[in-house]
């Protein structure tokens, strides 16, 4: 009897124990934002006639088009677990690409949605990676490498005659294997595609005009 009394307080520890874990709070997800990394000094802003109106399109690959975050080792891919960006990842490239433009290119205003009826060209880009790479060993623990590729296209405005077409590649490296320091690698990466396509498209449009004057 008393052994019997001494088994079922045990299962009941046990069983309590269960429930408790099953009705525990999940952990919660933390919500990150895409933009925080150092920032160029704002560049003096021209004359509103002398900017070039773009139609800036973004689009996505199926797997990144949405809030979370991509991680792949080998033919493995998976998303963090509790980790979220506070907005879809084409919002936030939107937004990310549109500040890089107004820091680095006062020339080109962006237009994503409804540009003028005299917009100048066309924007196109399209992103076909943007995730945290781990080493294809099953033992690695090394931090991975935050991957963005994709392609860029600068067009006139009736999308005929393309300027120039060029990869868009930009690397970083966490600097440990936390979701934090991967988070900011993401920022890092995303940062330096920011900057160097505001740079290129800036150039570009730069170039055009002094060879043909303003886009008709």
């Amino acid at each position: 009897m008393t052994m019997f009394r001494h088994g079922a307080a045990l299962l009941l520890l046990m069983l309590c124990g269960c429930a408790g874990s099953l009705l525990a709070p999940p952990r919660p997800v933390v919500l990150y934002r895409l933009e925080g990394a150092a920032t160029t000094p704002p560049i003096p802003q021209i004359a509103i006639e002398q900017r070039q109106s773009v139609h800036l399109t973004i689009g996505f690959a199926s797997e990144i088009d949405g809030d979370r975050l991509l991680t792949v080792r080998g033919r493995r891919a998976m998303y963090l677990k509790s980790a979220r960006w506070i907005s879809p990842v084409p919002d936030l490239f939107r937004k990310g690409i549109e500040q890089a433009f107004a820091r680095r290119a006062p020339l080109v205003m962006l237009y994503p949605v409804r540009p003028p009826a005299n917009f100048g060209y066309r924007f196109e880009l399209r992103i076909d990676h943007f995730e945290a790479v781990y080493a294809d060993v099953a033992t690695a623990d090394a931090p991975p490498i935050v991957r963005l590729d994709g392609e860029a296209r600068l067009l006139r405005r009736d999308g005929t005659e393309p300027l120039a077409v060029w990869a868009l590649a930009a690397h970083a490296r966490a600097k440990e294997n936390s979701v934090g320091a991967i988070v900011e690698a993401f920022g890092v990466a995303a940062d330096r595609c920011f900057d160097e396509t505001a740079d290129k498209t800036a150039g570009l449009i730069a170039g055009a005009l002094r060879e043909n004057g303003p886009a008709r």
